[in-house]
């Protein structure tokens, strides 16, 4: 709010990024934002997923009729003219508010915001690393702190009582240590949460036994809920895992892959520079291989992964 809503800058659009791994609520801020400051933005709230950069034109045609800008004459136009009446409205001086949701490269990004004019644009993104050019002010989230995971985890099945539950202390321990191994990740704790209330027989401490033999295999993190969630987005912990995953190219990447796999075994703490060097076949001592290892870093970083 205090980037988007300020006064007129030197920046043609201002760009924060809500930027962090799948799953830890990126969608979710966005929308809350979009609903709170609503009466901010006049002009209205456009939201577009750019997850397929294919699909993008389409909806921004979509947003001049009905439900958007409702333009004079917009369903005579050609596709094209839609598109370009569209973006001539988006740079008119009028406050609207742009969300670009699960916009991961750059150029998608320049291709389709606007240059001037009242219009702010918020962005979702996976990606971690952006340029001081992009125009990009990223706002980095952390995965919840415990009192906020052990809420969220408990609620969907004690609703008002989570308190009174907490107040137990062999209760407040399982708790804990469910929230724990699911790393406090949002999606993580949303997913368990819907699964203890749907088994009302099953206590905490045998969801803890069962999750930590079985993990992203348990079905609970595995599940499509009925009712969905409010992002609509992929809906299980390892399906969110995997479309960062699968941003990476066997060949194209082989040695990022490398450095992520070793990374992954180790303890989830700072690791040293030269270990890094070590584990992605580098020389620490050798500047030109430092600046690989940097390379190997950005590519893992701008995937979501580390």
């Amino acid at each position: 709010a205090d980037t988007l809503l300020a006064q007129q800058s030197d920046t043609a659009a201002v760009l924060p990024a809500i930027a962090g791994t799948g799953g830890i609520g990126k969608t979710q801020l966005a929308s809350e934002f979009a609903h709170r400051y609503r009466d901010a933005f006049p002009g209205g709230v456009f939201w577009l997923n750019m997850e397929q950069p294919e699909g993008v034109a389409a909806q921004v045609a979509a947003a001049g009729g009905p439900g958007g800008l409702e333009l004079p004459g917009w369903a005579a136009m050609e596709y094209e003219g839609k598109i370009a009446a569209v973006r001539q409205a988006w740079q008119g001086p009028e406050r609207r508010l742009l969300v670009f949701d699960n916009l991961e490269e750059p150029k998608l990004l320049q291709e389709w915001r606007p240059t001037g004019g009242g219009t702010r644009v918020l962005i979702t993104t996976r990606r971690g690393v952006w340029t001081a050019t992009s125009g990009v002010q990223a706002v980095q989230l952390q995965t919840l702190a415990r009192p906020e995971s052990v809420r969220l985890l408990l609620a969907p099945r004690h609703g008002a009582e989570v308190e009174a539950v907490l107040a137990t202390e062999a209760m407040a321990r399982e708790a804990d240590a469910i929230c724990e191994q699911v790393g406090d990740l949002p999606l993580a704790l949303a997913l368990a949460g819907a699964y203890l209330e749907a088994a009302p027989s099953l206590s905490l401490a045998g969801y803890r036994a069962r999750l930590a033999e079985q993990l992203l295999a348990h079905p609970s993190l595995q599940t499509e809920l009925d009712e969905g969630l409010p992002t609509r987005h992929a809906e299980s912990v390892e399906a969110t895992i995997a479309l960062s995953y699968q941003r990476l190219d066997a060949s194209a990447d082989r040695r990022a892959l490398t450095l992520l796999h070793r990374t992954a075994h180790l303890a989830p703490a700072p690791l040293p520079h030269r270990l890094l060097a070590h584990l992605a076949e580098c020389d620490p001592d050798d500047d030109d291989q430092v600046v690989e290892l940097d390379g190997l870093l950005r590519r893992l970083a701008a995937a979501g992964l580390i």
